[in-house]
């Protein structure tokens, strides 16, 4: 699996978009579910983003497919990075050349 980090905004009327998370979020849990993603954790933050989610997903394809159907209405912009754990970066790195 892949993990990825989702950063969100919430367009128009952030009061609005907040009242409505919970729908979101359950929306969220349900198109993962069917799409085999795992939402890690999903916070609210403060500062340049409004929310952070951080999935696993099998491909690129099928977290793009997630971030589409989840947060595709229009009404909230993501931004999403590839992310590496630990264990992945010292695999990689130790398949770097001296």
């Amino acid at each position: 699996m892949s993990r990825f980090i989702v950063l969100i905004n919430f367009g128009g009327d952030l009061a609005s978009q907040i009242k409505a998370l919970p729908d979101i979020l359950s929306l969220s849990r349900r198109v993962a579910g069917e799409l085999g993603v795992v939402v890690e954790s999903y916070d609210v933050t403060f500062g340049r983003f409004d929310a952070v989610a951080i999935i696993e997903a099998p491909s690129e394809p099928t977290a793009a497919e997630f971030i589409l159907k989840t947060f595709g209405s229009g009404q909230v912009r993501t931004e999403t990075m590839s992310a590496f754990t630990e264990d992945q970066i010292r695999s990689i790195s130790e398949g770097l050349l001296d």
